[in-house]
């Protein structure tokens, strides 16, 4: 769920900037492991200003050709990756 730690961050940094208010460093993400289990709030520490902005900047990097994608930690994700077939680095 590092997406929606990257999303809720993100989140945050605008709320900020648009009304000058401090919003809590942390946020909550439901985690469900199957369709029929409960979703569970699981509350995570959401990412600073400067590691969001370091985010937008690698993903702009990668979409205009100037950085290079990495493969992820995570071995499951490439399993279910939609983009698996005209990845480069799998």
């Amino acid at each position: 769920y590092l997406s929606d730690i990257i999303e809720l961050s993100a989140q945050r940094v605008a709320l900020e900037a648009q009304t000058a208010e401090h919003v809590d460093d942390y946020g909550y993400v439901l985690i469900q492991r199957s369709r029929r289990a409960a979703k569970i709030p699981h509350r995570v520490k959401l990412l600073s200003t400067e590691e969001v902005i370091a985010v937008a900047k690698r993903r702009h990097a990668i979409l205009t050709g100037e950085g290079v994608p990495q493969c992820t930690r995570f071995e499951g994700f490439c399993a279910r990756c939609a983009f698996k077939q005209e990845c480069k680095l799998f």
